[in-house]
């Protein structure tokens, strides 16, 4: 099955030409951790966003084909230029783990110039303002769900849609801003496998841990538990915190 699903992607990428720079997988598909319950994650590069938009739509009818949720990563030509230049952190970690389906040219030149740069103030600033900025957005998203949907015995798979997503965004912009803080201390380019082996991953490491129990059934007490505790961290990080906890910043 894993050989179909990847050449069903490639095949409707290809239906848009040359308005595909390149594209790839990446993620637990790629590493090989997915299960039935895992996102298929895609990231594709266009010329323009007309063919971005088609394809998210064409990607998601696929999806829905097969069963299996297909999360689209897209960015524009030009957007990923600047996003090269900063060391984004979302688009080296995608990088990184990625495996080509298209433009494996484009995608290797983009590799080695995100993830062999030298991260200088400028990238450092625009990877903690990313994450800042997600993490503000995550937060007043939080608020809203949690009000509309007590007491948690009510609307389970609509709560549990709701917390994915907030779950997903969390940690994207924790990455982010925990990234910005160890290209600072190493005056390197930090990417979420990176971060996993550092001690100030291990945050990243208990929410993936809660995402995936999750995706899997939303029974236990203990998981729904789990669940409020780690986006109430965000409430707290949020609500006052200028710099990282120093406790997060250690090395394993």
């Amino acid at each position: 099955m894993r050989g179909i699903e990847e050449a069903l992607v490639k095949r409707t990428l290809e239906r848009f030409g040359d308005r595909v720079t390149f594209a790839s997988m990446f993620g637990s598909y790629v590493r090989g951790e997915d299960d039935a319950h895992s996102d298929l994650d895609v990231l594709v590069v266009c010329r323009d966003w007309e063919a971005g938009s088609l394809l998210n739509a064409a990607l998601t009818r696929l999806g829905r084909r097969i069963g299996r949720r297909i999360h689209v990563n897209i960015y524009l030509q030009n957007s990923l230029e600047e996003r090269l230049r900063r060391h984004d952190y979302l688009i080296a970690s995608m990088l990184e783990d990625s495996v080509p389906i298209l433009g494996w040219r484009n995608l290797e030149e983009a590799r080695s110039r995100i993830l062999n740069g030298l991260p200088d103030g400028e990238s450092i600033s625009f990877n903690r303002t990313m994450g800042w900025r997600i993490l503000t957005r995550t937060k007043n998203q939080l608020k809203r769900y949690i009000e509309a949907y007590q007491p948690l015995t009510a609307a389970k798979e609509p709560l549990k849609g709701n917390l994915l997503r907030t779950l997903e965004d969390y940690q994207v912009g924790l990455g982010y801003l925990t990234a910005s803080l160890e290209m600072e201390r190493l005056g390197r380019v930090v990417t979420f496998r990176r971060l996993l082996s550092l001690g100030s991953g291990l945050p990243l490491k208990n929410l993936l841990k809660v995402e995936r129990s999750l995706r899997r059934g939303w029974e236990a007490p203990s998981l729904q538990n789990s669940v409020l505790g780690s986006l109430a961290e965000l409430r707290r990080l949020t609500a006052g915190w200028t710099t990282y906890p120093a406790r997060f910043l250690r090395s394993s």
